[in-house]
């Protein structure tokens, strides 16, 4: 008896000890027994105040309680998570747990556990709230990340990350800074709003290694200053009176600092962890599109010079007049710089005399062609001759390279930034060249140089050339009678020089074509081509000169020469008549000008034109560039068999009204108009069209404009790709899931229904009904019914379709390999069942045996339950009792009233022998001896 006393305070020291809250209550809700944590957490002193108010009072919901008093005569709840409302007004999280009790000989009661769980609860929707914020935050990252990403230039590029940034995030300020290593300062290249701009306008500059943004600048790493009131070494700016917190992130591309991302806050500590991750990332793909946007304004501006330089060989190459040539160069030049005017000035030093001045370019009128050679001497023309090299002058600076004299007539004369390049040759001196803007317009800058640099080399070949050509012509025509003379002028001209007769044997040639061929004159005179050139370039030869007499006068082309050293080299001949005092053709003469560097230069971007090709040609997107009419300039291999062409050459110069329907090209053509008018890329348009054949498809479509040098809108450029596969994939599993939605709808109709059929049949016949037949409104009873097709499908264990024996096609439905029933479909002969639709069938049917088999587990394991629990109350009750005769009462009335029996007989004796003692229980109990 101590022991149980002992046990009993035991268990309830630990029952008062535990932090859950433990109650025992009548089923009528009064509270007979509480530890201290179940008044702890309702808020109230004792139990007599609970039990005076009631439990219903206790929940902050009254529904909650009905909900759990409805649940709980289902059986025992767990974990049922409501709201306490305590009497001090204070609402708590609460989970609760509670079942009912009975025993034997004790009034059923309820047993409850409680516990607190207000701080979980907070810490849940910290983590939903911080979810969804990261969310937004990844969100508009990538909406941002995007967005700059289609910027064409740095400057839109930066204004654009400013901005989205500042908006996105609702910063206070944000800015971009970049590393100046002529000031070795980060200066700012782009700040948000009107105080941006007035940093921006006052040169807004940091010291490397100084404060937040020059810290991240010196070090590569993002510096966070979450309370700027308590660095030391922060300054406020004027400009930002309302900064608390400042965060500067690197913008990384590999090793390279590209610029210096600067947002502030408003609030002390607003600005944490979480944004300098974000902004890293951010930072990132920042650095990857302004890389983007620098190598396509490299190749852009590499491609313009090119073809720039091209133009100009060209045209230098198509004039034989050394005026016209002139003139030519200037107006070239001032295209394809471009500059408001240019002017070209012969010089000779010697004499110090101008011997030349040509001007052109839209401003030429400004040009004062009367300026003389000591005034032009004490100009930038002068320093460039002297120091033979380039000189770049900016606007609104002076320029201490002039005189005071020359500075004034700069004014005078509207001049803003200038480039002025000496034409050298051969380290002769012939000029200089002269680009000139307005004050209002832009500075030059040294690409501006280096492309004019690049000009002047070759107009300064071509002006020697054709002097030369010149020289050389009218020394023919004036020296016939001196040959002495005339070997002696083109003896000291440095291109090779030769002249033939009308058979096309050499006469005479100068020093430079003897090495050239690499042997001297008199292995030359009175031979032809044949005997100093192999075959394939002494019969172009022969032909040109052929050609030349037939047609006298000049003669330009290109061609291949072979040199002393056996290499061959890209040259121009230059060509003209030779004519006896009669008028007759007695010969030509010839000058060759070695262009071999310029064809390599030629041939390289050439090949690169021929490798950008053959990667938009491999490319299975369709990639076209537009004018600004709409028409193809260039189309890849794709967009060419889109387009049901052989070749891509066949689509350009044509446009979409070629190709596709009226109302499709013209909604075609509507969307592109804001991007050739206002410059606004579409990124990933999706679009409905139709392919050669006329058949409908899908396009996903990315379109930029294109510019040309001054910024102008010229075209686009597009990338389309076909989506059709992926619009139909989603809209077969679209379709798929409805099906599969429907089926399973049916079937749930069905089992609802086989259940409450099989239930009352069995209930009215105490036998179950072997099958049923289903016609989506009722179900009834059905004894033979597909009894063939239900046998072959069990023994098979596989589906029976229909056919023209049977209009059912039958599914078993199995567990595990052991058939355990089977589902006959009527199969509609107007609209028989596809294969899909068989299989999805089987799909079905194999989850609902799972759920049949899950089921009947479940039964089996609560009637094992109840079994045992029985048999433990049982064996429990007997053990209360002390003798034989009261052990098989009380085991004979548990048993009877366990299983319902009216009556239940125990016999005592032994095998063979009649029963010592009979003890029967029922409505009167009967001993018997």
């Amino acid at each position: 008896m101590n022991n149980l006393v002992q046990s009993e305070v035991r268990h309830r020291q630990i029952v008062n000890d535990l932090t859950i809250g433990v109650y025992v209550a009548t089923p009528d809700d009064h509270i007979v027994e509480a530890n201290p944590a179940f008044l702890k957490m309702t808020g109230y002193a004792s139990l007599e105040a609970i039990n005076q108010v009631g439990m219903p009072a206790l929940y902050a919901d009254p529904a909650d309680y009905q909900r759990l008093i409805t649940m709980l005569q289902q059986g025992p709840i767990v974990g049922f998570e409501t709201l306490f409302h305590r009497p001090d007004g204070q609402i708590v999280n609460i989970s609760i747990s509670v079942r009912q009790v009975q025993e034997s000989g004790v009034a059923p009661y309820i047993e409850g556990f409680l516990e607190d769980i207000t701080e979980r609860k907070r810490l849940e929707r910290e983590i939903q709230d911080s979810l969804a914020r990261r969310s937004t935050e990844v969100q508009i990252s990538t909406e941002i990340a995007q967005e700059i990403a289609a910027a064409p230039v740095l400057e839109e590029l930066f204004q654009r990350v400013v901005t989205l940034i500042k908006e996105r995030f609702d910063y206070y300020h944000a800015q971009i800074f970049r590393y100046d290593p002529t000031l070795d300062a980060v200066v700012l290249v782009t700040g948000y709003g009107e105080a941006g701009r007035r940093m921006l306008a006052a040169g807004h500059k940091l010291a490397m290694g100084r404060g937040v943004v020059g810290t991240a600048a010196a070090t590569g790493q993002s510096i966070l200053a979450t309370d700027v009131a308590q660095d030391k070494d922060w300054r406020p700016n004027p400009h930002l009176p309302n900064t608390q917190g400042e965060l500067a992130v690197p913008i990384k591309l590999r090793d390279e600092v590209l610029g210096i991302l600067d947002v502030q806050s408003e609030m002390a500590g607003a600005l944490t962890a979480e944004d300098q991750l974000l902004l890293e990332g951010l930072c990132g793909q920042i650095a990857i599109a302004i890389d983007n946007v620098r190598l396509v304004e490299k190749t852009q501006a590499a491609l313009a010079e090119s073809q720039s330089l091209l133009r100009l060989s060209s045209s230098i190459i198509s004039f034989e007049n050394l005026p016209h040539l002139l003139q030519s160069v200037v107006d070239n030049v001032a295209e394809l710089l471009p500059a408001n005017r240019v002017s070209l000035i012969g010089f000779n030093l010697e004499k110090h005399v101008v011997t030349h001045f040509v001007k052109g370019g839209p401003g030429s009128s400004k040009i004062l062609t009367t300026v003389t050679f000591d005034e032009l001497w004490d100009g930038l023309s002068g320093w460039a001759l002297r120091e033979r090299k380039p000189a770049l002058s900016l606007k609104d600076v002076p320029d201490p390279r002039e005189s005071p004299v020359v500075q004034q007539r700069r004014l005078d004369t509207d001049c803003g930034a200038i480039i002025v390049t000496p034409l050298i040759y051969r380290d002769r001196v012939l000029g200089a060249m002269t680009a000139i803007n307005r004050p209002d317009e832009a500075n030059f800058t040294q690409k501006n140089v280096d492309l004019m640099v690049a000009m002047a080399n070759q107009v300064a070949v071509a002006i020697e050339n054709t002097r030369l050509l010149e020289e050389t012509q009218n020394a023919l025509n004036e020296v016939q009678q001196s040959e002495e003379l005339m070997r002696t002028l083109i003896d000291n001209i440095p291109n090779p020089i030769f002249y033939k007769d009308v058979h096309g044997v050499y006469q005479g040639c100068n020093v430079a074509f003897e090495k050239y061929l690499g042997r001297p004159r008199d292995q030359i005179i009175g031979r032809s081509v044949f005997d100093i050139a192999p075959k394939d370039l002494a019969d172009k030869y022969h032909a040109k000169d052929v050609e030349l007499f037939e047609q006298p006068g000049t003669q330009v082309y290109e061609s291949a020469v072979v040199y002393a050293d056996g290499a061959r080299h890209d040259v121009i001949f230059n060509k003209a008549t030779l004519f006896s005092p009669d008028g007759a053709v007695a010969g030509l003469v010839g000058i060759i000008i070695d262009i071999s560097e310029r064809k390599q230069f030629e041939a390289s971007l050439t090949a690169e034109r021929n490798l950008m090709r053959t990667l938009i040609d491999a490319l299975p997107d369709y990639i076209y560039v537009k004018d600004v009419q709409g028409r193809n300039i260039l189309v890849n291999a794709a967009m060419a068999r889109a387009y049901g062409l052989d070749a891509p050459e066949e689509a350009i110069g044509k446009s979409d009204f070629d190709f596709y329907p009226r109302e499709l090209a013209e909604r075609y053509y509507a969307a592109e108009q804001p991007i050739l008018r206002e410059g606004k890329a579409l990124i990933g348009f999706e679009e409905p069209s139709i392919d050669a054949t006329g058949r409908p498809i899908w396009h996903s479509s990315t379109k930029v404009p294109l510019k040309d040098q001054e910024g102008k809108i010229v075209g686009l450029v597009g990338i389309t790709r076909n989506i059709t596969e992926r619009k139909q994939t989603a809209e077969a599993l679209r379709q798929h899931e409805v099906q599969m939605q429907e089926m399973l709808d049916e079937l749930e109709r069905l089992n609802r229904a086989l259940t409450r059929e099989g239930w009352q049949s069995f209930l009215q016949t105490g036998q179950l009904v072997p099958a049923y037949r289903y016609d989506q409104s009722t179900i009834q009873p059905a004894q033979d019914l597909w009894t063939p097709q239900i046998e072959q499908a069990i023994q098979q264990n596989a589906l029976v379709p229909s056919g023209e024996e049977s209009e059912a096609a039958v599914a078993p439905i199995s567990v595990r390999g052991t058939v355990i029933g089977a589902l006959g479909v009527y199969d509609d002969p107007q609209h028989p069942l596809s294969p899909d639709e068989l299989t999805l069938l089987q799909e079905i049917l194999e989850q609902g045996a799972l759920a049949l088999e899950s089921a009947r587990l479940y039964q089996d394991t609560q009637r094992r339950a109840a079994r045992e629990r029985l048999v433990g109350e049982v064996t429990g009750r007997i053990r209360e009792t002390l003798n034989v005769e009261a052990v098989l009462r009380t085991a004979a009335d548990e048993i009877r009233q366990a299983l319902q029996l009216d009556r239940l007989v125990v016999r005592l004796g032994t095998p063979g022998e009649d029963a010592v003692r009979r003890i029967e229980k029922g409505n009167q109990d009967v001993e018997q001896d």
